[in-house]
C-alpha cells in the first residue's frame, strides 16, 4: 500500500523496523568451524544465495539477499541457506541489532525543537494524515495528536508499513539470529543506527512528508508495486529487484546515496569479514544486483562470485 514511501524501509532501512517490532539477542558458544567444499554453481542466476571464493580466501563465504520484513506466508529460505549460515563464523547484517537500544531509536524518531507535523505541512495535509491514521489504520486519534504527530516521517512510514503487513510477519534478520543463537558466530553490523538515519536525512523533513502524503494518496498503485516487488523476490530475481528499486520515481533521485554509496562503503568491511573466517552476509536483495551492486563490486576486486542453490 505504501511501497513508494516505504521502499527505503523494505529494501534499505528495514533493520530499523526490526528494532521497532522485534527483540533478538544472539548468544555465543564455542564450536569448531567446519570445512566445507565449494558448491557447484547454478546454470542461471535465479537464487538469493551467492558463493564468494578465490582472491586468497581459504574458506568460501556467502551472500544472501533479504526482504527485511515480509508476510509469514511469503517467507522462505532453503536447507542450503540454513546450512551455510550455521557453518559460518561471522553473520554480517546491515545493522547489528544487539547494539541498538530502544531508547536510542525512540530519541531518534522525534522531530526537533518540540515541533509537530503541523510545522511542516499545511492544515489540509495534516487532517489527511490524522484521518488516515485513525480511519484507515485504526490508531486512536487522540494518540496521534499527542504522540504520533511528533514523529519524523520515516517512523510514521514504519508504522504504516507494519500495520499494512498485518499481524503475521517474519524478519529474515531475526530468524537468522535465532538460527545462530547457540552457535559460535560473531554478529557484525555494516552500519550504525545514526549512519542509517543519516541516509534518510539527505531528504529534508518537508520532502519526506511530501513522499508520505503522496503514498497515502496513491495507495492503490503502491499496493500493486509492493506486490510486484514481493513476487520478484519469491522468483529469486535479484536483477528485477534492483531494477524495481532503482527505477522507482520517488527513489531514483537518491539511489546513488541510498544504494550505490552504501554498497561501496560495505565492500571493504565485507572483505575484512571474509578474511577473518567463513562469513554469511544477509542484506537487502536490492543491494545485490546491478553494475554497482555488491556482487559485481566483489567480482571487480577479484573474487569469484557465483549463484548456488538455496535448497
Amino acid at each position: 500500500m505504501f511501497c513508494k514511501a516505504a521502499i527505503r524501509s523494505t529494501k534499505l532501512f528495514a533493520a530499523l523496523i526490526i528494532v521497532l517490532v522485534a527483540s533478538c539477542k544472539s548468544s555465543q558458544k564455542s564450536t569448531a568451524p567446519q570445512t566445507v567444499q565449494l558448491d557447484e554453481p547454478l546454470a542461471n542466476d535465479k537464487t538469493l544465495l551467492w558463493q564468494v571464493s578465490g582472491n586468497g580466501l581459504t574458506q568460501p563465504s556467502y551472500v544472501f539477499g533479504t526482504i527485511h520484513v515480509i508476510k509469514s506466508e511469503d517467507f522462505f529460505t532453503g536447507q542450503n541457506v540454513l546450512k551455510k549460515l550455521r557453518q559460518s563464523e561471522n553473520l554480517v547484517l546491515e545493522m547489528d541489532l544487539d547494539n541498538v537500544r530502544s531508547m536510542e531509536v525512540a530519541a531518534a524518531s522525534i522531530l526537533p525543537d518540540n515541533k509537530t507535523i503541523k510545522d511542516f505541512v499545511d492544515p489540509d495535509d495534516y487532517l489527511l494524515l490524522e484521518s488516515f491514521f485513525a480511519d484507515s489504520l485504526g490508531y486512536p486519534m487522540a494518540l496521534f495528536k499527542t504522540a504520533y504527530a511528533r514523529l519524523k516521517p520515516f517512523f510514521l512510514q514504519q508504522m504504516i508499513y507494519i500495520r499494512f503487513l498485518g499481524d503475521n510477519v517474519m524478519s529474515y534478520e531475526t530468524e537468522f539470529l535465532e538460527q545462530t543463537r547457540d552457535q559460535n558466530i560473531k554478529v557484525i553490523g555494516l552500519e550504525s543506527l545514526n549512519e542509517q538515519l543519516s541516509f534518510i536525512d539527505v531528504m529534508s523533513i518537508e520532502e519526506q512528508y511530501e513522499g508520505l502524503l503522496r503514498a497515502i494518496r496513491e495507495s492503490s498503485q503502491q499496493n500493486a508495486y509492493l506486490d510486484t516487488l514481493v513476487e520478484a523476490y519469491k522468483d529469486k530475481d535479484i536483477h528485477k529487484l534492483y531494477e524495481l528499486v532503482a527505477s522507482n520515481d520517488e527513489f531514483k533521485d537518491i539511489s546513488n546515496t541510498l544504494i550505490d554509496e552504501r554498497n561501496q562503503n560495505w565492500v571493504p568491511k565485507l572483505e575484512n569479514a571474509f578474511r577473518s573466517g567463513r562469513t554469511f552476509v544477509a542484506v537487502g536483495a536490492g543491494h545485490l544486483g546491478g553494475e554497482k551492486g555488491i556482487l559485481q563490486l566483489l567480482r571487480d576486486r577479484g573474487y569469484e562470485v557465483v549463484p548456488v542453490t538455496m535448497d
